[in-house]
């Protein structure tokens, strides 16, 4: 109800990418019934929150006869598939898992496998060879161990196990990696890790999956600003945990821990380096643009791109950004507007002496305007004023001439 529980908890590490957290309350009185959220927060985008109610009322002892029956209870999977599987090809691929849940027979449960590469799902449920028993003094508690049993088709890749019963289902996910015999692949990074903007005192981590053949050796190095050396981090350092599959965390971090991070896998095939810059800032930032939008039109649009005030996200205590998110636009679609072809030669001049007028013509249709479209835009036709040479100039004369009392008129003309 918006008061803080006392207590710090108790947190179990499943595997390096899942922990479990309960919190245990003494001695629960009707006054602690009500609305209870729990928030975690690993310093990386939002922090998840989930809400529940605790209801706290009188009990009254029920005889026997009228023992309210067992309620249902949907499956939980408590202890999850590792993180990463290895195999070499042509072996068997065995799961196990621990759940809880209301199981009367085996036949209430449904089991789904997926194998997903690149996208692309495959169901080996019918393949899988399962079984369930119980867990000793764990009521509701149950073994789950399943095999899938080679030749099947699979791939390397993700995989998700799913468990339901009538009330309910749960999942767990793997990456499974298949070497195949006699040969070693060398280490490659998927994905690589990514630069960190973070406030004061969170803790952070860099995430990496090294994948290749094992054995794969990693280490994590650090430069700080203005050393230049890169410096090892220890495996042992309180303020860093290196995972198994090549992450790493970073515990507290303040401005000192400012830098750029390389990790290095290698083994006998070769190796691979990636790194990520760690900076903390004291003000909320944004994050880099997104995307072009498409384009509004094929001809004459605009498209935007935005960036968001994410990258560290707001948080009481710290300047903000201007706005929560920034958009900018541009013109765009030109190269799919109708367009003329090239200009046609100029015709011959229209005077074969002094001025005259020569033209030439282009044709929209480079590419041509679709139905109700736009236009091209500009002329298609275009005249010039041309002048091949200047032409003959005539002067005439005319007089009369007598000759022995004969009278004779004349005319003279030239250029």
């Amino acid at each position: 109800n918006g008061r803080r529980v006392p207590g710090r908890g108790k947190i179990v590490k499943v595997d390096e990418e899942t922990i479990r957290f309960s919190l245990d309350i003494p001695d629960v009185q009707e006054e602690d019934s009500g609305l209870y959220t729990i928030t975690a927060d690993n310093g990386v985008g939002s922090p998840a929150t989930a809400n529940f109610d605790i209801d706290v009322s009188e009990t009254t002892e029920l005889p026997p006869s009228v023992q309210p029956a067992q309620s249902n209870k949907a499956i939980e999977i408590i202890e999850p598939l590792p993180a990463e599987i290895y195999i070499t090809k042509g072996e068997d691929v065995d799961l196990s898992v621990k759940i809880e849940g209301v199981i009367e027979s085996e036949d209430d449960l449904t089991v789904t496998l997926i194998n997903s590469l690149r996208g692309l799902d495959t169901d080996l449920s019918k393949h899988l060879l399962w079984e369930l028993s119980p867990v000793p003094n764990m009521p509701n508690q149950y073994n789950f161990d399943a095999t899938l049993p080679y030749p099947y088709s699979l791939n390397a890749g993700d995989m998700r196990l799913t468990i339901a019963n009538e009330d309910g289902a749960d999942n767990t996910e793997t990456v499974l990696n298949i070497e195949e015999m006699g040969s070693e692949d060398p280490p490659y990074l998927d994905p690589a890790p990514k630069d960190i903007t973070t406030y004061p005192n969170n803790d952070i981590m860099l995430e990496t999956r090294v994948r290749g053949s094992r054995p794969v050796k990693m280490n994590w190095f650090v430069t700080k600003p203005g050393s230049g050396t890169p410096r090892p981090i220890k495996d042992d350092d309180e303020k860093y945990e290196i995972h198994i599959n090549g992450s790493l965390s970073i515990f507290d971090v303040g401005d000192e821990d400012q830098g750029t991070y390389l990790v290095r896998a290698s083994n006998s095939a070769g190796s691979v380096t990636g790194e990520a810059e760690i900076e903390v800032t004291h003000s909320a930032g944004y994050s880099d643009w997104t995307d072009w939008t498409p384009c509004s039109a094929d001809c004459g649009g605009t498209r935007t791109r935005s960036k968001f005030c994410n990258n560290p996200p707001p948080v009481e205590g710290y300047p903000s950004c201007a706005t929560d998110m920034e958009t900018e636009s541009e013109k765009c679609g030109a190269e799919r507007c109708p367009g003329f072809s090239q200009w046609s030669e100029w015709d011959d001049c229209s005077k074969d002496c002094g001025y005259g007028t020569r033209g030439r013509t282009r044709e929209c249709d480079n590419p041509a305007p679709e139905i109700g479209g736009p236009q091209c835009e500009g002329l298609s036709i275009e005249t010039k004023i041309c002048y091949l040479k200047k032409c003959p100039q005539r002067l005439m004369v005319t007089g009369v001439s007598g000759v022995d009392g004969m009278t004779v008129q004349y005319r003279v003309c030239w250029n």
